[in-house]
């Protein structure tokens, strides 16, 4: 007679092999574009290291773009990174250009039910990280999964946003099959 822990690890064994198969059938492309900045910028974060969702037609993906900010040792510059991973569904074979929204908006750390944003009472804020991403990250990609052609590229911009009053709007961008 089977028990019911020995019932239980029998249905995780029998599950198990179907969601890994599942999650390798998932291509995972990552690019990452970097820059030096220095100790006070980073101070300047919510955190040292953050996601931000995906947004526009992609909101409901497991895209996601990470914030990372590594402070330097001694005499050397802080590193500052955003870090594209993208999941999934871009045929590689169609040569057309495809971008990737990230939308940071929310407070990082909070709850998700908040109406109170990052930038909701600072739209100031938001213009000040774009500023830094645009004049200290590199446009061009430092490291990526893939061999590319060429690298896709980033923007940022602030928007005025329903839910958040002001969000900042971060997109990929590159053409199928040459930069993504």
């Amino acid at each position: 007679m089977m028990t019911a822990q020995c019932l239980t690890i029998l249905l995780i064994a029998y599950a198990l092999p179907s969601r890994l198969a599942f999650s390798q059938d998932q291509p995972k492309r990552e690019y990452v574009f970097r820059g030096d900045v220095s100790e006070a910028e980073c101070r300047e974060f919510p955190a040292l290291q953050f996601d931000i969702p995906p947004s526009m037609d992609r909101a409901n993906s497991k895209d996601h773009l990470t914030v990372r900010c590594v402070p330097g040792e001694e005499d050397k510059s802080s590193s500052l990174s955003l870090i594209f991973i993208i999941i999934g569904d871009t045929n590689r074979n169609n040569s057309s250009t495809r971008q990737f929204s990230f939308r940071w908006g929310q407070d990082v750390g909070e709850n998700r039910d908040s109406t109170v944003g990052q930038f909701t009472k600072d739209a100031q804020k938001c213009t000040a990280f774009v500023a830094l991403f645009q004049s200290k990250i590199s446009k061009t990609a430092a490291y990526s999964l893939d061999n590319l052609q060429r690298s896709p590229q980033w923007t940022a911009g602030c928007n005025p946003d329903d839910h958040w009053g002001t969000s900042m709007e971060i997109v990929l961008t590159g053409k199928i099959g040459e930069s993504l």
